[in-house]
């Protein structure tokens, strides 16, 4: 063999060694490639399986390629060879996969995410879940899969519709409340149908508390609403009756009362008007009342008794001040005139408290029959008066005073020639 055969094939043999060397090295590259895509798809599982979501992927023909163990867990799949390669129809009914199905499509047709609510059947019930599902795109940038990513809403969705209910059962019963109600806010002013009886508007011409006042006190609205707006100030301090004009133009008396806050009022009308009418009535009724019996009182305190012909008895009975004497004297001389008396006998055997007040009294009493031809007989000074009278230095000498009652009518009979005979 020549050299240059050896040559030639030393060449060759050192060439085959870089080859094989090289093969090798894109060989451990391959596997060290490979490993790490195996790694980063066991973080991305790990990941997504310890995320709280239902996370899954579709490709085009709606074959699940990946999911999370929330996702296995709620269909009850204990290996992934029971639901990669799968579509919906395998595990879910029909409907519900054909409505899968057509959001699946729409996310393609798109080519952008959508947000869906989708309601999914489970051996404990139905189960609604708040869906994103947004395309997954290639190389070229072309959606070749869709990812879903989903919340399960069921139990904010319950209570959505148990608060929705329990609103509607309070609106219910505001609605229909006997009393008026009225909600406002910076953005909102509402009331029920009370207050729309008791002013005759509805919500759709009354949209705000300026339009409040304008539409239902017109040209007083804005002395109202300076009232209104001081109780505000004072944090309305207790409820009031106040006037509320009807749209027919009558009026009705509502006690108003105002519960508010930073944020909010709450108004509650009530119509008082019959009750304030029976009020006005019966405080109309009181006065009347007050009246008689003081008429009555009046009587008594200062009664005339016709004794005889033109002789009249009057007895009086407690404390004397300035408002009953002119009482005194107007019913003596009214009972001079009414029977034509000549003399009066005032009996004061029942007036406990004689004074310098008292005695005044008496003789412009007297003085006053005296001017209208009448003679006064003044009966009925106790003991006890008597010595009140000279204590107090008070001058009676030109009072013509008597014992007693009965002294007194013997006295008037015989002043008119006239005698008492015992028929026995």
């Amino acid at each position: 063999m020549s050299k240059e055969t050896i040559e030639t094939l030393q060449a060759e043999l050192a060439d085959t060694r870089t080859q094989l060397e090289q093969a090798k090295q894109q060989q451990t590259e391959h596997q060290q490639l490979q490993k790490q895509f195996q790694q980063n798809q066991k973080l991305l599982q790990d990941i997504i399986d310890n995320s709280p979501l239902v996370v899954f992927v579709k490709d085009k023909a709606g074959q699940f390629i990946l999911t999370n163990q929330v996702f296995d867990g709620f269909f009850g799949f204990v290996d992934k060879a029971q639901v990669i390669g799968k579509i919906d129809a395998d595990f879910l009914p029909e409907a519900v996969a054909q409505q899968n199905r057509q959001n699946d499509l729409e996310v393609f047709n798109v080519n952008k995410p959508i947000r869906s609510e989708e309601v999914i059947p489970s051996s404990d019930g139905l189960h609604t879940y708040l869906s994103v599902k947004f395309p997954l795109h290639d190389a070229d940038n072309e959606p070749y899969a869709v990812c879903g990513i989903a919340t399960d809403i069921t139990e904010r969705k319950q209570m959505e519709e148990s608060l929705k209910f329990s609103e509607q059962r309070f609106r219910d019963m505001v609605e229909n409340l006997p009393v008026g109600v009225v909600y406002l806010t910076e953005d909102v002013f509402i009331f029920n149908k009370s207050v729309e009886l008791l002013t005759g508007y509805t919500l759709a011409e009354i949209t705000g508390i300026d339009e409040w006042f304008k539409t239902v006190y017109q040209e007083n609205h804005e002395e109202v609403r300076a009232i209104y707006d001081k109780d505000k100030q004072a944090g309305f301090p207790e409820p009031a009756v106040v006037p509320v004009p009807h749209k027919n133009g009558s009026v009705r008396h509502v006690e108003f009362s105002v519960y508010a806050s930073e944020v909010e009022e709450i108004w509650l009308l009530r119509d008082v008007t019959d009750h304030e009418r029976l009020r006005a009535e019966q405080e109309q009724l009181q006065g009347e009342l007050i009246k008689a019996q003081q008429r009555v009182i009046q009587e008594l305190s200062t009664p005339i008794i016709p004794v005889m012909d033109r002789i009249i008895v009057m007895p009086l009975v407690g404390s004397i001040d300035s408002l009953r004497a002119k009482d005194l004297m107007r019913t003596m001389l009214q009972g001079i005139s009414d029977h034509r008396a000549k003399i009066i006998i005032l009996d004061i055997t029942g007036v406990s408290i004689v004074d310098t007040g008292v005695a005044n009294h008496l003789d412009k009493t007297i003085q006053a029959a005296r001017l209208k031809g009448a003679r006064t007989i003044l009966t009925g000074i106790s003991d006890a008066v008597a010595e009140t009278i000279i204590d107090l230095g008070i001058d009676w000498s030109n009072v013509e005073t008597l014992r007693d009652l009965q002294t007194g009518l013997m006295v008037a009979l015989q002043s008119l020639g006239l005698t008492l005979r015992n028929r026995n």
